[in-house]
This record gives structure tokens, C-alpha cells and sequence, in this order.
């Protein structure tokens, strides 16, 4: 896997993360039902307390997720067209950490404070994490001068 590669999977990852926090967001804003298997852990999840930045009526973190996903896809896509991997890759590298972090720590209000399981958010995480790998193994390649 070279720099060029990593950038294409981090890229259809954030497009399928997009799909993933826009599904949620609307969800979130529509109050429509999110197909979640044999339980409604989506739907407690989606509508809890930790839902929202700001309050009840506030900004859903589904929102903040689909516009991370949205600028690390935007800047993947830059990498791609200025045959960039430098800092641009860092600032890709250091959103997915933040993301990872937030997405850590929504994950773990699921399971020890609500008690249900969110199989979209937990998918999210997934993206993320993923997207956490790759970003890292370019990093190390980068720094030891293995990529260009």
C-alpha cells in the first residue's frame, strides 16, 4: 500500500461515513424510524440526552459527524488533486483521531450509561477506526520517508 492508496480507502471510507451520519442526522431531525434489528437500541440512542450538542433542541452529534466525515472527504479529495500528502495527511490524521475520541467516548455512554447498542453508531466507530489505521500506518510511512 503506498501514500496514493491510503488516501483512496481514507476517502471511500469518509463517503461511506457520510452515508452512515446523514442517515442518522435525518433520522435524528425527521424523527423517522432507524432499522435496527430486533431491538430499538438505535432509536433510544438517537433520541437520548447525548443526541444533541447544546440541549434538547440543540446541534445532533449526528450532524457534527456527518460534517467531519464531509471535510476529511473534502480533504482526501484535495490530497488527490495537489499531489499532497503532507501536512494535509497530518490534518486528515489528527480529525480521525479527534473523531475516534468522540466516537470512544459516545460509544461507551451506550453501553455503561444507557445500556443499549446502536448498530448505525457503532458502524460509524468502525469507519472510524478504520479510517484510524490506515491514516496511522501512512503517518509511519511518511515520517520513516517510505512514501513520498
Amino acid at each position: 500500500m503506498n501514500a496514493r492508496m491510503a488516501n483512496r480507502i481514507i476517502f471511500f471510507l469518509s463517503i461511506l461515513g457520510l452515508g452512515v451520519a446523514g442517515f442518522l442526522w435525518y433520522a435524528h431531525v425527521t424523527g423517522v424510524n432507524i432499522p435496527c434489528g430486533a431491538t430499538n437500541d438505535c432509536e433510544a440512542v438517537n433520541s437520548s440526552p447525548w443526541a444533541t450538542v447544546g440541549g434538547p433542541n440543540g446541534l445532533p452529534t449526528s450532524a457534527l459527524g456527518f460534517g467531519l466525515y464531509l471535510l476529511i472527504a473534502i480533504l482526501a479529495f484535495y490530497r488527490t488533486v495537489a499531489n499532497r500528502t503532507g501536512m494535509v495527511g497530518l490534518l486528515v490524521w489528527a480529525l480521525v483521531l479527534v473523531g475516534v475520541g468522540v466516537s470512544s467516548w459516545l460509544t461507551w455512554i451506550e453501553v455503561d450509561v444507557l445500556h443499549k447498542i446502536c448498530k448505525w453508531c457503532v458502524s460509524s466507530y468502525a469507519i472510524l477506526l478504520l479510517m484510524l489505521v490506515v491514516a496511522s500506518m501512512e503517518r509511519v510511512f511518511v515520517l520513516r520517508g517510505a512514501w513520498k
